[in-house]
């Protein structure tokens, strides 16, 4: 009879309130990190240094054993060789990474570095659409990083106008010289924009072989074709 009663009797509901519950959240799987590689140029330290500091040297979770392993498996060549006689310790490791920075982090060398190759970019022979973002990239490239270095860039203007309009074939050559009314100097910008319009412009009309040898006509007027567009490198006058 008891069962029977227990049966048939309700079963009160408590409900719950004010409680904060933890609900179990799925893992998030993060993608893996590659951590850069160091070969010894010395334009590349600063990149380097700065990419390994945020994400193994800054890290606090990270012992000097764990730091000396990432920061071996990081370097090639020399700077490979320069470090190979420590062993993995905790004390180790602020010794090697402090014996990198003292031989790579030389400021003269890397400046002195990239004003060596925006001298030395390749001359054009032709104007490919290939051959132009490339002339373009080195001399953005070596510029932005002797930027980073407080360089004065943003003076060099009328050095960096004649530098790369001299390193353009003939054809893309006196298509610039014809886009220009009047005596005034153009500036470094403009000659920029212009090489990145001519470069759409030859990706258009030639899809595969991208050549220049149909597309300047000394008839046509080349100003129409120089869009007002953002410069590209700003700052320079």
């Amino acid at each position: 009879m008891r069962q029977i009663i227990q049966k048939l009797t309700p079963i009160p509901t408590v409900t719950a309130t004010n409680q904060t519950f933890d609900v179990p959240m799925p893992s998030v799987q993060l993608p893996k990190i590659v951590l850069p590689t160091f070969t010894g140029k010395y334009t590349e330290w600063p990149s380097f240094c700065d990419l390994f500091s945020s994400l193994v040297h800054n890290k606090p979770n990270l012992s000097g054993v764990q730091k000396l392993q990432y920061l071996k498996g990081a370097l090639t060549d020399e700077p490979l060789r320069l470090i190979q006689v420590y062993q993995i310790t905790d004390a180790n490791y602020e010794e090697a990474w402090n014996r990198l920075r003292e031989r790579y982090f030389n400021p003269r060398i890397i400046v002195l570095s990239h004003v060596k190759a925006l001298f030395q970019a390749t001359a054009l022979t032709t104007g490919s659409a290939v051959d132009l973002r490339k002339l373009l990239d080195t001399m953005e490239e070596n510029l932005s990083a002797l930027a980073v270095l407080q360089q004065p860039t943003a003076e060099w203007g009328t050095l960096l106008l004649h530098l790369l309009s001299e390193k353009l074939d003939p054809d893309t050559r006196k298509q610039w010289e014809l886009s220009h009314k009047g005596t005034a100097l153009p500036t470094f910008s403009e000659l920029c924009t212009f090489l990145e319009t001519r470069c759409r412009v030859i990706e258009v009309a030639f899809p595969i072989t991208k050549s220049m040898s149909s597309y300047a006509h000394p008839g046509q007027d080349s100003a129409k074709r120089v869009t007002t567009t953002k410069p590209y490198k700003q700052g320079f006058q």
